[in-house]
């Protein structure tokens, strides 16, 4: 796909893996086996260093001849959370040219009083990435959450703007909608476990993530995505497929968070089974693939070692003065890597978080939240501005009142150089050895709102990945 060229790195040895089909029976009955050397040891890191340039001027002509164009994917005249304005198009341009298969669902959970950057979230999702079948957004039943489904199958119902093609056509809307009433559980159930108080909904929308196999007819293989995560460069989740032409073998990208309290959790929930493969990776890239067969023997496991269903077993290991006591990502990102590494290939996309919505870069640190960095602004010329910095995404959360980076160690380059972080964020600057004085990194300018860097990220030609 249109991503740049890739650095290979080499799994610790220290990192053994339980064969697959072993682990497959013995989860089955409720226990996962001693992790014992295979005869070689497989890696997970991602290798694939022949990624056509995001570049490529003849791959974009041909995606543009043969997809919607913008207008039809760019917000409908009947509901206009966020008008496309015209310089803001290419938000919405150059869109991925849609494969004949389209093997992968999305999932999005959320409320109705959070859905912000949701529209944008998916129409730039079903943009970049050509594997997507249908996208089901799990929330409340809102008359505003309605409106936007029925306003983002209206800007994809030309041409390519259901399912796909023959008889998927018939199964429906491109974009639907799915009650969190069905679930077997609702934020009441969440409370009533322990005081979660203004994060009720937080561990809500984590379980409604990991039941949605469960829960909606025939989900495929399918993607979780946060709902305040916007795409700005062309994507594929898909790592391989197997012989039947199926994926079996996704991406997942890795951040840098240490939170304690979510092993701590881990470790109880799975009897000690499941642990952080790699100290220096994170799961939590705010979105994640979940394999459907590998998810439920998870589930299957902690029920079973409970005697009692996933959600409850989940609640009742959670530390209730832990501030945030369960990560779904990490605990189905480091259950992979340990028992089923034929699913997962590793890699890091470039990404940022914040600031949230209503603010927009003007100059200076963006590491701060005083001053004159960020000001009252509009979504759309932020969203610009990160487009032109080069980042593959961004999260633009709601309580972030500023820029940070999730960035693990050996990833650190191109936001060192490629994406100018280094020159706008002075925690990225100490990292990468960038000299601040004053504010400003030492004989550089501020780039501020004009997003220039010495070196141009649409210009990389090698991306670091696992």
């Amino acid at each position: 796909m249109c991503l740049a060229f890739l650095l290979v790195l080499v799994l610790p040895s220290s990192i053994l893996l339980t064969h697959p089909a072993t682990v497959r029976s013995t989860l089955l009955r409720g226990t996962l086996p001693s992790r014992q050397p295979p005869a070689t040891t497989t890696s997970y890191f991602h290798s694939n260093s022949s990624y056509p340039s995001s570049s490529s001027s003849s791959s974009l002509s041909s995606s543009l001849s043969s997809y919607p164009s913008s207008s039809l994917l760019a917000p409908s005249g009947r509901r206009r959370l966020m008008r496309l304005s015209s310089g803001a198009q290419p938000l919405l341009q150059h869109c991925a040219a849609p494969t004949a298969t389209r093997n992968m669902d999305v999932v999005y959970v959320v409320h109705s009083k959070d859905i912000g950057p949701l529209e944008w979230s998916v129409r730039t999702l079903l943009c970049r990435c050509p594997d997507l079948r249908r996208i089901h957004v799990v929330s409340d039943d809102s008359a505003s959450v309605h409106s936007l489904v029925s306003s983002l199958n209206e800007g994809a119902s030309s041409g390519e703007g259901t399912l796909s093609h023959g008889k998927e056509q018939e199964e429906g809307q491109r974009v639907v909608w799915v009650d969190e009433k069905v679930f077997p559980f609702n934020v009441n159930d969440v409370a009533r476990h322990f005081s979660c108080h203004n994060k009720c909904g937080w561990y809500l929308q984590q379980l409604l993530k990991m039941y949605a196999g469960r829960v909606i007819p025939g989900l495929l293989d399918y993607l979780v995505v946060d709902a305040d995560v916007v795409w700005f460069k062309e994507l594929t989740m898909i790592a391989g497929r197997g012989d039947d032409g199926r994926p079996s073998r996704f991406y997942y990208d890795t951040a840098a968070q240490h939170v304690a309290p979510y092993f701590q959790q881990i470790n109880r929930l799975t009897g000690g089974q499941v642990h952080r493969v790699d100290r220096a990776l994170s799961g939590v890239s705010h979105h994640m693939v979940f394999k459907l067969d590998v998810l439920e023997e998870l589930l299957k496991h902690v029920e079973k070692l409970h005697d009692k269903p996933f959600w409850k077993a989940v609640l009742d290991t959670v530390d209730p003065k832990a501030g945030s006591g369960f990560s779904e990502y990490e605990l189905y990102f480091n259950f992979a890597l340990l028992y089923h590494t034929e699913t997962a290939e590793v890699r890091h996309l470039t990404f940022a978080n914040g600031p949230n919505p209503k603010l927009m870069y003007i100059h200076g640190d963006e590491s701060r939240m005083a001053g004159p960095v960020w000001g009252h602004g509009n979504f759309e010329k932020q969203m610009m501005l990160d487009l032109k910095h080069g980042f593959d995404f961004v999260g633009y959360h709601s309580y972030a009142k500023r820029r940070y980076y999730d960035v693990p160690a050996q990833f650190l380059e191109p936001y060192c150089k490629m994406l100018g972080v280094a020159q706008r964020n002075s925690d990225i600057a100490r990292r990468c050895n960038v000299p601040w004085v004053d504010g400003h990194p030492q004989g550089k300018e501020d780039q501020g709102e004009r997003g220039d860097s010495t070196e141009s990220a649409g210009t990389v030609a090698v991306r670091p990945s696992l």
